[in-house]
């Protein structure tokens, strides 16, 4: 067999959580968060600082969060100062308990706080980072997603510490699309949440063909990639100014070529690729999901395109999960578990229920996507590969 054209070197630059080396039309924006954040240099123990990161979807926000945190640790450290970030994901951890496990293990992962209570873990944390000598500044993105599942309760006693800690321990950086989540929140929460607001614009069709046109100089072969196709990229995504759709139009139309055993990804390539990618779909949606979601929503593609219909029972979907977690090396959850997965996806848009018409058997739920089945199907399992997980 001819062995395919090799248009990447290296894959992992196009996954959602690379820091590319470089950070061009952000770098104001990241001098800006040092500025605020400088005095936390001199005097770690007396000063604690919040600030937002806001802008819409491919903006560059988290990317901006994780520079910054990089660039204040290299600077506390030339300080002498014990400074250390720790960036957590509300799409992931979308409780306070699972936001303060997250932290705790990043702080000291030798340590086991096993059986601790969210309040129990929130009264062990300042006296751990004093003990340990460290500020921790907090990077939560997707911060509404804490919010919209707990309310105040899940951000409140974070934003309370800062006032009332004897001496300052924690920091905090929250990143969303926009402060709609504000209006969630008690008014004492609200007045509790004042520091500066670092807002970002979209990328315009100049700065992401910059941003591809860097990516592909780091991730693929010379001349693996013409200078058309990334133009046509940064056109379409430059509709909505989003630089992961563009990043990911790039990434699917490198792949078509590379399976193709062509050299060089050409625009139709990048035409096939818009095609086959949904807006509402990329892999970072995916990329967070839990090994229990995704097989949920393995097993919905799957049970979709093997009984050829546009929906399927809440019943069926549990059969195929079932199926689905045997070779994954997953022990299957029970039905009122799943029933909370699947809310869950609902909620991010992955998935669509309803209750059917009723009949001699009942009403019960049906489950479909919007997302072609194929496509969901093909995206999970070779997320499940880089995972370790083989079907």
């Amino acid at each position: 067999m001819q062995a395919r054209a090799k248009i990447f070197i290296d894959e992992a630059k196009f996954m959602p959580d690379y820091v590319p080396n470089e950070t061009p039309f952000r770098g104001e924006q990241i001098s800006e968060l040092l500025y605020h954040f400088k005095q936390l240099l001199e005097e770690p123990r007396r000063f604690s600082q919040l600030a937002f990161i806001t802008g819409p979807v491919g903006s560059g926000k988290t990317l901006v969060a994780k520079k910054f945190a990089k660039a204040l640790e290299r600077e506390a450290i030339s300080a002498s100062k014990r400074v250390k970030p720790v960036y957590v994901n509300c799409r992931i951890d979308r409780t306070l308990y699972l936001v303060l496990s997250r932290l705790l293990a990043q702080i000291s992962p030798s340590s086991s706080f096993r059986g601790f209570s969210a309040q129990e873990l929130m009264a062990v944390l300042p006296s751990f980072l004093l003990k340990e000598g460290v500020h921790l500044l907090v990077e939560l993105d997707e911060v509404d997603g804490l919010v919209a599942k707990e309310g105040g309760e899940g951000l409140y006693p974070l934003v309370r510490l800062r006032e009332t800690a004897e001496e300052q321990c924690l920091s905090l950086l929250l990143i969303s699309k926009n402060l709609g989540y504000m209006v969630l929140l008690d008014r004492s929460v609200v007045s509790s949440l004042q520091g500066p607001v670092i807002r970002l614009k979209p990328y315009d069709k100049e700065q992401l063909y910059t941003i591809l046109k860097l990516r592909a100089d780091e991730a693929m072969s010379e001349g693996a990639v013409q200078d058309g196709s990334l133009k046509l990229a940064a056109s379409i995504a430059a509709d909505q100014g989003d630089a992961r759709y563009a990043l990911e139009l790039l990434y699917r139309a490198g792949k078509l070529a590379e399976f193709e055993g062509v050299s060089t990804i050409t625009p139709e390539h990048v035409r096939r690729a818009r095609a086959s990618l949904p807006p509402y779909l990329t892999r970072e949606e995916l990329h967070y999901l839990s090994d229990q979601e995704g097989a949920i929503l393995l097993a919905l593609a799957r049970a979709l395109r093997l009984r050829e219909k546009g929906e399927v029972s809440l019943t069926e979907l549990e059969e195929e999960y079932q199926e689905v977690c045997r070779p994954l090396g997953l022990t299957p959850l029970h039905h009122t578990r799943i029933w909370t997965l699947v809310n869950e996806l609902k909620m991010k848009g992955l998935l669509e229920t309803r209750l059917s018409e009723g009949g001699t058997r009942g009403r019960f739920t049906l489950v479909s996507t919007q997302i072609p089945a194929s496509l969901l199907q093909s995206e999970l399992e070779g997320l499940f590969a880089a995972r370790g997980r083989q079907l």
